[in-house]
């Protein structure tokens, strides 16, 4: 079995559905599959299988111990998959959001290393053998550019260019908020959360994470789309970073409990309904594992958070801010 998840349920998450306590709590993992562990009793609350529509209470433990895939399980799937670029070495995909990069633990199929073994039928074995050609990730609600690997030689290659930080990466996210500033730099250590240990945080005893930041378009005082560069790759980074200057992401039910704290009604609407976080890869720069040309790819930002935006801005100019 895979390694037991654990936490408690705080005063502020107490009275809510058990489903969608677990959804924020372990946002890695998709709806169906907390609510197929919930009836399996993979999940516990206090020692004792729970239903979905359970409240919880302050002080509950909540164990979640999910099934663990074995390697020999990957098997191709045909999931279409929207290609930027390939070659003989690498294929760079804009991954649309809510897909998992890899599998994991109760992760079995419908991710993206299962729609590469369906498109790449020589991928399998490249690198990690549970996930083949993966030299980076995007979390499962993030968007955009990504590249993996298709041989030995590149995906070391590429894993060179990512560990010693040579690889060009820009994101964009709409803020709950205008951060200070039309530009900035978040300069901040992000390590494992000292209660939490699913969720990261800014802490003293982290690993040092730099995130440059400008300020692409605000609305109002309620909402900003912002530009932003990776300097460093920590698990979450811009979620944690941008929290940590209380402006987190729209969407992000981990690090915000996805909730906008100001703004016209009908906007604090849209953002309830948002499931992930607004945050997208629009820009990916290498050099070529095998050639060294500079290469790069831009992703045109996903409709969701097209519309998203286009409502903020009709907010805006309904006098709302």
């Amino acid at each position: 079995m895979s390694d037991t998840l654990t936490t408690v349920v705080s005063s502020k998450d107490a009275g809510q559905r058990c489903d969608r306590f677990m959804i924020n709590t372990w946002p890695q993992f998709s709806r169906a599959q907390i609510q197929r562990w919930l009836e399996t009793g993979a999940i516990t609350v206090n020692g004792a299988s729970m239903k979905a529509s359970h409240k919880m209470h302050e002080g509950d433990r909540v164990l979640l111990t999910p099934p663990e895939m074995a390697p020999s399980e990957l098997i191709a799937e045909n999931i279409p998959l929207t290609i930027l670029f390939e070659d003989r070495d690498l294929i760079v995909v804009n991954k649309s959001p809510d897909m998992v990069v890899h599998p994991g633990a109760g992760q079995t199929s419908g991710t993206l290393v299962h729609a590469l073994l369906g498109h790449c039928k020589d991928l399998r074995g490249v690198g990690d053998q549970e996930r083949p050609g993966i030299v980076h990730r995007l979390d499962k609600g993030t968007s955009g550019v990504i590249i993996v690997a298709k041989s030995d030689e590149s995906h070391r290659a590429l894993q060179t260019q990512f560990q010693t930080r040579q690889v060009v990466k820009e994101y964009m996210a709409v803020l709950q908020g205008i951060p200070k500033g039309r530009a900035g730099v978040w300069d901040k250590p992000i390590g494992r959360h000292p209660v939490h240990r699913q969720k990261m945080a800014v802490t003293q005893k982290g690993r040092a994470s730099l995130t440059r930041w400008e300020c692409v378009e605000t609305f109002g005082r309620f909402a900003s789309l912002v530009h932003l560069f990776l300097h460093t790759g920590r698990t979450h980074q811009i979620r944690v970073h941008a929290a940590h200057a209380g402006h987190p992401l729209i969407g992000d039910a981990t690090y915000s409990a996805g909730r906008a704290k100001i703004g016209p009604e009908e906007w604090r609407k849209i953002v309830s309904e948002f499931t992930r976080p607004a945050l997208h890869a629009f820009r990916l720069q290498i050099a070529h594992p095998r050639t060294g040309e500079t290469m790069e790819w831009t992703a045109p930002i996903p409709d969701d958070m097209q519309n998203l935006i286009l409502a903020a801005r009709a907010h805006v100019e309904e006098g709302n801010d």
